[in-house]
């Protein structure tokens, strides 16, 4: 009689890997049925054969490796190391241009509210300044606007 197990679930079973209804199911069958029983005793023999123990590994191995890791830390620091000695003086480069620049903007900030303080009054009545000004160039335009209507008079009398 052919039986439906396969090999695969014989290495499943072998390592334990089919769920607890799966692993009792195929422990009876393989007691009951000779052809899957001779199959999997040539296959678990095949499998522990193949099993390997966990190698043993001697102290230079150990001291190599501790080696190895150390010169790998020691190469990163100092890689991270080289970076440092040339972003320092760039940093403080850069500090020495923001105070630079802070100090002069503070500077004509100073300027300003002194140049205001100092001219207050001409600023407060800079107003009136503009507007006697705007006078001024009224009373000329008058003046030249009288001129021209007394040329124009004279000449309207000289034609008549």
């Amino acid at each position: 009689m052919r039986c439906p197990l396969k090999d695969e679930d014989l290495i499943l079973y072998y390592y334990e890997e089919l769920s607890e209804k799966e692993m009792q199911s195929l422990g009876l069958h393989l007691k009951e049925c000779k052809d899957c029983s001779s199959k999997w005793s040539t296959l678990k023999g095949k499998l522990d054969q193949m099993a390997f123990s966990d190698p043993e590994l001697d102290e230079r191995f150990w001291q190599t490796l501790s080696e190895r890791i150390s010169q790998k830390v020691s190469t990163s620091r100092k890689s991270r190391t080289f970076l440092f000695p040339v972003l320092k003086p760039a940093l403080f480069l850069l500090l020495i241009i923001v105070m630079l620049f802070t100090g002069y903007r503070w500077y004509i900030t100073q300027k300003e509210e002194q140049f205001i303080v100092e001219n207050r009054e001409l600023l407060e009545n800079l107003e009136l300044i503009e507007n006697l000004e705007l006078l001024e160039h009224l009373e000329e335009l008058e003046k030249y606007l009288d001129e021209n209507v007394t040329q124009r008079e004279n000449n309207l009398i000289k034609l008549t």
